[in-house]
Order: structure tokens, then sequence, then C-alpha cells
């Protein structure tokens, strides 16, 4: 297995991968185009030269500070529950808290992400919905009360 960033030669796999989980492939076309996307934090995971899982994370505005969004985090089903995603999921982190990101946003299987300390929205003051959960990389409770500001593209973002 091999977590690596995301290239150019890998976008219509990685819209194959998304279409499988009905995910709109107008949503990647848009955030891939726009300055909220980062190269570093778009990772692809590949069994055996195979595109099998992925992960993009990219910013998003609390009050001031520039955060990070989590989604989507995919891993084929014949793939899922070995450990995978736990192994992306922290390689990313480990990434973004390098890059100097304090929150991260997390949208999607709300289960999986509060083994790895997500917590509610309201925790930190933050309104958003019940799909959503959030990270603190610095350890900093402070209350940020506001509302998340997504990237234009998740407007074509449906998590199931």
């Amino acid at each position: 297995m091999t977590i690596r960033n995301i290239k150019e030669s890998d976008l219509s796999n990685v819209k194959a991968l998304l279409d499988s989980f009905n995910v709109n492939s107008t949503f990647f076309d848009s955030l891939y185009s726009s300055s909220s996307y980062i190269n570093e934090l778009s990772f692809v995971l590949e069994n055996e030269e195979k595109l099998i899982g992925l992960m993009i994370f990219s910013k998003n505005k609390l009050n001031k500070v520039t955060g990070l969004t989590l989604a989507p985090l995919l891993i084929e089903p014949e793939f899922q529950h070995k450990g995978l995603g736990k192994h992306l999921l922290k390689r990313g982190l480990n990434v973004a808290e390098t890059l100097g990101y304090d929150y991260v946003i997390a949208i999607g299987n709300v289960k999986f992400y509060e083994k790895y300390n997500f917590r509610p929205l309201e925790t930190y003051g933050v309104i958003g919905d019940e799909n959503s959960l959030i990270l603190s990389l610095n350890n900093d409770d402070e209350e940020l009360n506001c509302e998340i500001k997504f990237p234009r593209a998740f407007k074509y973002l449906k998590i199931e």
C-alpha cells in the first residue's frame, strides 16, 4: 500500500473513484481549480498501482482563522475495515499540523472521526450540521463562535 499526493495524471482515476461513491465530479473539478485546494494535503491510496482510496483537505474560514475541511475520505469497500482509513487520516493530520493549521472540520462518517478525537462543532462554538465534527490540532480550546465558510465547491458535495 502506498499513500502519496494526488498528481495530475491521477485526475481521471480520482474522478472515477469519486463517481463510484456517488460524489459529483463537479465538486472535485471546482475544488481542484480553486485557491482552497492544497496539493500537499490531497492524497491517494494505491494498492498494486490501483487507486483504492483518497483523502482531500481544503481551506475553510472560521472567523479570522484559516482552517481545513476534510472531505471526502474514501476507501474502496473491499479494503475497508483494515485500518487504511486510519493511516490515511493520521498522515493527513500530521502534514496539516506541520503546515501550521489549527483546526480541521471533517464531513462524513461521524462515528469514524469520533475515534480520532474529533468533537461536535458546538465544542468550539462553530455552527454547522450534524455530519461535521471538529479537531483542534494545537489543543487550543478557543471559542471560535462562528459559522464555517466552506469553499464554493462544497455546494456540489452531498454526504450520505
